[in-house]
């Protein structure tokens, strides 16, 4: 196989490099010295995350997970600063807890160890060690007020009165013989506590954790998280997807979760917390509920698009909020920032392993990524960072098509009916009402978008039917009309130069004209039964279609297409192709191809070789310095003019 893939691999940048059979002359390819660099791939993204702490009107918050991992931020998530602590990185050990008291000084909760902070989380010293705590994980750290801390670790309860510097270890006895050990914590106050194990055992304090009493929880299943609310009642979650509460001693009632009582056995909820009248229970699966009246009912909401495991919740005074998970299909560690009393939700994790299908560049900083799993990314230094803007869809579905009018108006389209707008910059996105789509028959979906002017916008998709899918508004989005193209094929890409004259390409080697903008469509003949994913004019006559080994190009508006030769077709499918005039373009494809031509198509030459096998899908032009091409694995990519 290796082989195979090695001579096709020398075959295809003969082809592509000019290179003519034996006996003829070299064909000369112009180039024009650009290049190419990778801005962001799957290493840029956060690795597994376990906790997070949030504070000062959710300016303040920290990230910790695998291997010592610990991510902070100031400003509310937009830049982050990461370290890894030496000795718990060089050890494979996690951080699995974090407590501030201010946004100064900290104390983070791992494998074996307890590290202290007084400098916001720029250095850290170890406090506590293996030879103190033994082989065990500190689950969880507390603080509870007057430089107070408290946490746990295996059978043991501990606090500190100095800010974290020195520590009491209190062992709970009753554990000792047991193969159980402690899960969680809370206080109500100062002095009165609660403790759950990984067993049906239970402790209660009344003097700050000096002493325990045992307590049967006798609740059915196994607890993972205790929270007190306000009034000084606890709350318990865990597996079988329930949540309790203690109404006195020994006595605890079913909160109902919102979760379906067939489905709560898949169901098991790491943390909870509850703050005044705002609660929230997090687990895997992406299950999140939310209680908005201090837990008396609770409902799960799909506002946090996850499609991972959601490994902890806190909740800050002031209705901020913050969640911390790990999206094994969009990314590895992952976060949300809750505001307005929990009713929104921003990604603030700065990185995405998710299949970009589409970008939109804004000014040579922003720009706005669509793909799969509902992803929607916006990046503001030029693609180093993606932060994930959340929408509230209990589906999953491909976004494959954005564009943006100006700065702040854009829209993206995807699987189903689903179109989506923003007039923010691409910061918060909501859905066009399906009553307001007329089409004869109900969409599959749709791939690609393009405005045309400020109220004017043209889409292509398919039917349910099978049917070409061509979608126009007038109205900036708002509501939109359909027409059956006449022919029975996937309509990939478009390009309109105005409002009336545009191309439509698609499957089987489909290409249509039209001069009054979508009405009527005439079918130009392409030569090829090759899937045509994308076409580019930039102007009436000069335009270039690229597809599934296929690349295109007409000096007659489409009355004529030639054909450029593709004599090794092992790698040569392209997906996304873009001009800057009528010389310069570039088209780009599977295992990472970039082609670029500087005569108008007439000769193409091969760009970033070997810079990545990742499949590239879009190409997008801001000026001819701002050239960027994305794809799967969260490839971004930037021409170097």
């Amino acid at each position: 196989m290796r082989k195979f893939w090695f001579a096709g691999f020398i075959l295809l940048v003969l082809v592509f490099y000019g290179c003519e059979k034996p006996g003829t002359e070299p064909k000369e390819v112009p180039t024009d010295n650009t290049s190419w660099e990778i801005v962001h791939t799957d290493e840029s993204i956060m690795p597994t995350l376990f906790t997070g702490e949030i504070l000062t009107g959710g300016q303040f918050i920290a990230l910790g997970g695998d291997k010592g991992f610990l991510a902070i931020s100031t400003d509310a998530g937009t830049n982050w600063n990461i370290c890894s602590i030496a000795d718990m990185a060089d050890s494979g050990y996690s951080i699995r807890s974090i407590a501030f008291a201010d946004n100064q000084t900290g104390i983070l909760g791992g494998d074996l160890c307890i590290y202290r902070t007084t400098d916001g989380g720029q250095n850290w010293t170890l406090v506590q060690s293996v030879s103190s705590l033994g082989e065990v994980r500190v689950r969880k750290v507390k603080y509870m007020g007057s430089g107070i801390f408290y946490a746990i670790a295996g059978n043991n309860f501990l606090k500190s009165s100095d800010y974290g510097q020195n520590w009491s270890i209190i062992p709970i006895i009753e554990l000792d013989s047991t193969a159980y050990g402690l899960m969680s914590f809370d206080f109500t106050d100062i002095d009165n506590g609660f403790m759950v194990s990984s067993g049906p055992l239970a402790f209660r304090t009344t003097d700050g954790g000096n002493t325990w009493v045992e307590e049967d929880m006798n609740i059915g299943f196994n607890v993972y998280d205790v929270d007190a609310d306000d009034n000084g009642i606890y709350y318990a979650c865990g597996d079988t997807g329930r949540i309790y509460y203690r109404t006195g001693e020994n006595t605890w009632v079913n909160a109902n979760s919102g979760i379906a009582s067939d489905s709560t056995s898949i169901y098991i909820f790491n943390s909870i917390q509850i703050i005044g009248n705002l609660g929230i229970a997090v687990g895997n699966g992406g299950m999140v509920t939310i209680s908005t009246d201090s837990g008396a009912t609770w409902n799960i909401t799909n506002a946090l698009s996850i499609y991972g495991d959601v490994e902890y919740a806190k909740i800050e005074s002031g209705g901020y909020a913050l969640v911390v998970a790990n999206d094994p299909i969009r990314g590895g560690g992952t976060a949300r920032l809750g505001t307005n009393e929990l009713s929104n939700w921003t990604g603030i994790s700065y990185g995405s392993l998710a299949q970009l299908e589409d970008l939109a560049i804004l000014d040579p900083d922003d720009a706005v990524f669509v793909g799969k799993q509902a992803t929607i990314y916006k990046t503001y230094d030029g693609g180093n960072n993606l932060y994930e803007r959340v929408i509230d869809i209990s589906t999953d579905i491909t976004i494959s098509g954005v564009d943006f009018y100006n700065e702040t108006n854009g829209i993206a389209v995807g699987s189903n009916d689903n179109i989506l707008l923003t007039v923010d910059g691409g910061e918060v996105w909501g859905f066009v009402d399906a009553a307001n789509i007329s089409t004869d028959n109900d969409i599959d979906h749709l791939n690609k978008i393009e405005y045309v002017d400020e109220f004017k916008i043209y889409a292509v998709g398919l039917d349910d039917a099978g049917n070409g899918l061509f979608l126009k508004t007038a109205d900036g989005g708002d509501s939109w009309e359909g027409t059956n193209v006449g022919v029975s094929a996937d309509i990939l890409g478009l390009c309109f130069i105005d409002d009336n004259n545009g191309w439509i390409v698609g499957d089987a080697g489909t290409i249509l004209h039209t001069t009054d903008g979508g009405n009527i469509w005439t079918e130009q003949t392409s030569g090829t039964n090759s899937a045509l994913t994308a076409v580019y004019f930039t102007d009436s006559n000069n335009g270039w279609i690229c597809g599934i080994y296929t690349i295109l190009s007409t000096t007659d508006g489409g009355a004529t297409w030639v054909s450029a030769p593709i004599e090794d077709e092992l790698f040569a499918h392209f997906r996304d192709i873009v001009f800057t005039d009528s010389q310069t373009g570039w088209m780009v494809g599977n295992f990472g191809y970039i082609l670029h031509t500087v005569d108008g198509g007439e000769t193409w030459y091969r760009q970033a070789a070997g810079m990545t096998e990742n499949n590239l899908f879009a190409i997008d032009v801001l000026d001819s310095s701002h050239i960027w091409a994305c794809g799967e694995r969260g490839i971004i990519m930037h021409l170097i003019p």
